[in-house]
C-alpha cells in the first residue's frame, strides 16, 4: 500500500502526528471530532472501511488530509497534526493494528449502551420511516426493513449486533493500550455533553495541546465555519455521506443531554441480551481502564450528576451512567464505604434500573471481562 508506506515514513521522521478517534455509532464521537478538528492542522471524518482493496483508499484519504495541511512543506516549524475518526465496527482487529502503529494518540468514545442502542435503533428507523411511537416499534421497523432489502449475511450481522460496535471497540482499545499505553484515553459521551468545558480541558491536557479560555470557548460552543468546511472537502464521498458531512460541518457546539435513559426492559428481548451480556460489561470495563477523562473522585461525580439541565438533574436523566462511573472509581479516590453508600442510594432511588445495576455489580473489579 503506497499511501500507508508514505504515512509510515512521515510519522517515523516526526513530520506527521495522527490522533485517532474510535467509537461505536451514536456515542457523541462525531461532536468530539467536530470540536477537536479546530485545533488540528488536518481532519478526516470516517474514511472508507479499511478492508482489502478499500484500505489503500482509506490511507490515501488520510495522506491527502496531511498533504493539504502542509506536511511536505519545507519551512514548517513542527509536525503536522491530523485527526482521524472512524466507526469501530468498520475495522477488524488485524487491520486496526496497522492503523494504530501510525497514531500518536488514541481516543475511545463510549456512552451508556442503553442510550446508545436506543439512539441507534431510532436513527435507523428514522431513515426508514419518521413515525416510530416507541422503541419496540422502531426495532421491529429496522429488522423488517433489513430483512426485505439487505442480503442475508447483512441481516445476520445485524442479528449479532456487530453494528453496535462494542466488541470491536474493546478489541481495538486493548490493542491500542499495548501500543500506546498512557496515550490512550476513554471519553464518555454523556459526560462530554453534560460538562463540555471541563471535558475539553482534560482532553487537550492529555493530548499535550496548549489552550486558553478562548480556545475552550471555541471548542465548546463556537465551532468555526472554516473548520467545518474543511471536513467536507476531503476524500471521495458518496452523495449520502456528503449530505451527512454537510450536517456535521454545520453544527456549532455541543448539545446538552436531554434524553432519558431507557430501562433494559424497554428493549426487545434480544436487544436486552446484547446490552446485558456485551455492551454494558464492555462499557463499564473501559471506564475502569484508568484512562478515563473526567471526574476521578466520588464528590466530583455526585456534584456533576446533581447538576440540572432543563430543570432535570443528570442523575434522574441517566442513573445507569452514574452507577457505572461510581463503580469504576478505584480505592485511591473513593473509599469502599462511600462507594457502597452511594450505590445503595441509587438502587433505592431508581428501582426501575436495578436490572442494569445488577449487571454492573456482578462484573469483576479488574478490567478483564
Amino acid at each position: 500500500m503506497k499511501s500507508y508506506s508514505k504515512l509510515e515514513k512521515l510519522v517515523r521522521n516526526g513530520d506527521l502526528s495522527i490522533t485517532y478517534i474510535d467509537a461505536p455509532p451514536r456515542t457523541v464521537s462525531t461532536a468530539l471530532f467536530r470540536s477537536l478538528s479546530q485545533v488540528y492542522d488536518g481532519a478526516i471524518f470516517e474514511p472508507l472501511k479499511i478492508s482489502g482493496e478499500n484500505a489503500e483508499n482509506t490511507f490515501k484519504d488520510i495522506l491527502q488530509a496531511a498533504e493539504e495541511a502542509g506536511v511536505y512543506e519545507q519551512n514548517k516549524q513542527k509536525s503536522v497534526k491530523v485527526l482521524v475518526k472512524v466507526i469501530a465496527s468498520n475495522i477488524s482487529p488485524e487491520e486496526f493494528k496497522g492503523v494504530i502503529k501510525l497514531s500518536d494518540n488514541y481516543i475511545a468514545v463510549v456512552r451508556d449502551p442503553q442510550l446508545q442502542c436506543d439512539s441507534l435503533i431510532n436513527k435507523a428507523a428514522n431513515n426508514i420511516d419518521k413515525r416510530q411511537p416507541n422503541l419496540q416499534f422502531a426495532a421491529n421497523k429496522v429488522e423488517t426493513h433489513l430483512g426485505s432489502v439487505i442480503k442475508a449475511e447483512k441481516v445476520i450481522a445485524m442479528e449479532h449486533f456487530r453494528r453496535t460496535g462494542w466488541e470491536k471497540l474493546k478489541q481495538h482499545f486493548d490493542i491500542a493500550q499495548q501500543v500506546l499505553g498512557k496515550k490512550c484515553m476513554v471519553v464518555d459521551g454523556f459526560i462530554l455533553r453534560a460538562n463540555p468545558e471541563k471535558s475539553m480541558i482534560n482532553i487537550l491536557d492529555k493530548l499535550g495541546i496548549k489552550h486558553t479560555e478562548n480556545t475552550i470557548r471555541q471548542l465548546v460552543s463556537d465551532w468555526s465555519k472554516e473548520s467545518g468546511d474543511k471536513i467536507i472537502q476531503i476524500g471521495d464521498r458518496t452523495v449520502k455521506n456528503s449530505e451527512f458531512l454537510k450536517a456535521v460541518a454545520a453544527t456549532t457546539g455541543y448539545i446538552p443531554p436531554l434524553d432519558q435513559t431507557k430501562t433494559i426492559g424497554d428493549f426487545p428481548e434480544k436487544y436486552q441480551d446484547h446490552i446485558k451480556e456485551i455492551a454494558l460489561p464492555i462499557y463499564v470495563d473501559m471506564l475502569k481502564s484508568g484512562n478515563r477523562i473526567g471526574a476521578q473522585n466520588i464528590d466530583e461525580l455526585k456534584g456533576l450528576f446533581n447538576t440540572e439541565i432543563g430543570g432535570i438533574k443528570l442523575i434522574d436523566m441517566n442513573p445507569v451512567s452514574a452507577y457505572a462511573l461510581v463503580t469504576a472509581l478505584n480505592n485511591r479516590t473513593c473509599s469502599s464505604t462511600d462507594k457502597k453508600q452511594t450505590l445503595d442510594l441509587y438502587r433505592k432511588t431508581y428501582p426501575a434500573y436495578v436490572e442494569s445495576f445488577d449487571v454492573i455489580a456482578k462484573l469483576p473489579e479488574s478490567r478483564s471481562i
